[in-house]
C-alpha cells in the first residue's frame, strides 16, 4: 500500500460511515473541500470511481463497496496506533447504540466507574428502539436485546433474560382479584406493539404455549413508557425480568404469573472484528463483559 493512499483511504472510510462529505468533514474537523479533494485524488490514483454523488444522496459504487472493508480496517488501525503512541492513554469518542430502556436500566449504572478509569474517553449514546444501521451511523458498539441479524460482527452474550408479566399492587387491589392465567385477560393491559401482533399476547411456561386476547388495552412502541404505566398502577404489561428486580424487591410492582413469560432473550454486545477495534472500544468492551452480571 502506497503511503499517499493512507489519508485518502481513511477519509473515504469516514465518508462511507458518515453518509456525506459534510458529515465526514465535521467528524474529521477539516474543510469539506479537503474531503472532496482527497476522494478525487484517491479515485484518480486507483483509476476507479468509489462514490456515486448526486445533489441529494451519496452511495458507494461496486468498487467502493469492495474497497470499504480494507479502508475501514486501515482507518481503525491508524487510530489505534495513534492511541498506543500517546503513552497508551486511550482517548476519543465511542459511539454506542442501545434500546433506551436497556441503556437506562443496565448500561448507565455501570458507566461511572469506567469514566473514572478513562476520563479522556467520551461516550456518544445513540438510543433507539429500532435497529439502526451500524455502518451508516459510525457505531463502534451496539447493545442488543434480541437475536442478532447483522453479519460481519462479533456478538458476545452478556446475560440471559426473560420477558415477564408485571403489575402494581394497587391495580391488583383495584381489580379485587389475584391475577391468574384464567382471569388475566380481564385486567387492563399496556401492549408493546412489536410483541403483540393483532393484539394477541403469546405466553409460554416452557412446555405449553398459549395466546391471550386482552379485553381492555392500550399500545406503545416504548418499553420505557410501558414501565411507567405499570408502575403507575394503570395496566399489566411485559418487562425484562432483570430490569424489574429492584422494583419487585421494593414492592413497587408484582411479578405476576412468574411461571409464564413472553419469551427468552439474550442481551448481547455487538462489535466489529477485534483486529479492527480501537483501543478505547476494546477497553470498554472488556469492562462491560467483566461487569455484565
Amino acid at each position: 500500500m502506497k503511503l499517499q493512499y493512507l489519508k485518502g483511504l481513511t477519509i473515504f472510510a469516514t465518508v462511507a460511515d458518515q453518509g456525506s462529505f459534510s458529515a465526514a468533514a465535521k467528524f474529521l474537523r477539516i474543510n469539506r473541500s479537503a474531503v472532496s479533494e482527497q476522494i478525487r485524488n484517491l479515485e484518480s490514483s486507483l483509476g476507479v470511481r468509489l462514490i456515486q454523488r448526486t445533489t441529494r444522496q451519496l452511495s458507494l459504487t461496486v468498487d467502493g463497496q469492495a474497497l470499504y472493508p480494507s479502508a475501514k480496517a486501515i482507518a481503525q488501525g491508524l487510530a489505534e496506533a495513534e492511541e498506543n503512541l500517546n503513552h497508551n492513554k486511550p482517548e476519543g469518542t465511542i459511539r454506542i447504540t442501545a434500546p433506551h430502556d436497556f441503556a437506562v436500566t443496565w448500561l448507565l449504572p455501570k458507566i461511572h466507574i469506567f469514566k473514572k478509569l478513562h476520563p479522556q474517553i467520551q461516550l456518544d449514546y445513540i438510543l433507539s428502539f429500532d435497529k439502526i444501521d451500524i455502518v451508516k451511523e459510525g457505531i463502534d458498539l451496539a447493545l442488543r436485546v434480541s437475536h442478532i441479524e447483522e453479519e460481519g460482527y462479533i456478538a458476545r452474550p452478556l446475560f440471559p433474560d426473560k420477558i415477564g408479566l408485571y403489575c402494581s399492587p394497587a391495580l391488583i387491589n383495584e381489580m379485587g382479584q389475584t391475577p391468574t392465567i384464567d382471569n388475566i385477560s380481564s385486567f387492563p393491559w399496556i401492549l408493546y406493539g412489536a410483541l403483540a401482533p393483532n393484539n394477541v399476547i403469546p405466553l409460554s411456561n416452557g412446555s405449553c404455549n398459549i395466546s391471550l386476547q386482552p379485553e381492555i388495552f392500550d399500545k406503545t412502541n416504548s418499553p420505557t413508557l410501558m414501565r411507567e404505566i405499570i408502575l403507575d398502577g394503570k395496566a399489566v404489561g411485559f418487562q425484562r425480568e432483570r430490569a424489574m428486580i429492584e422494583k419487585v424487591e421494593t414492592g413497587q410492582v408484582v411479578h405476576i404469573l412468574p411461571e409464564w413469560y413472553e419469551r427468552d432473550v439474550c442481551c448481547h454486545l455487538l462489535y466489529p472484528s477485534r483486529k479492527n477495534l480501537s483501543l478505547r472500544t476494546r477497553l470498554f468492551i472488556e469492562y462491560l463483559l467483566e461487569y455484565a452480571e
